[in-house]
């Protein structure tokens, strides 16, 4: 991804195993949006977003990973 600088950035991070961050420019700010994979059908994977976030900072904060973790947690229980 192009960004305003001219230096290259990757727009999709791991943040976690298994868990995926996409992060963007958009109007001078960056945002996050934080996803994962359901693999549970034996032909398709589905890409599950949870939430997204203004960053502020260049670290992502903890209460956004457990927040995260805790949706993808709830999803899983919910499709049993």
């Amino acid at each position: 991804m192009e960004i305003e600088d001219g230096k290259r950035q990757r727009l999709v991070q791991k943040v976690r195993r298994r868990y995926l961050g996409v992060q963007t420019l958009y109007n001078k700010a960056y945002y996050r949006l934080f996803a994962f994979w359901d693999k549970t059908q034996a032909t398709d994977t589905l890409v599950v977003s949870t939430h997204g976030i203004v960053k502020k900072s260049q670290r992502i904060n903890k209460e956004e990973i457990i927040k995260a973790l805790k949706i993808k947690e709830q999803y899983f229980k919910e499709k049993k």
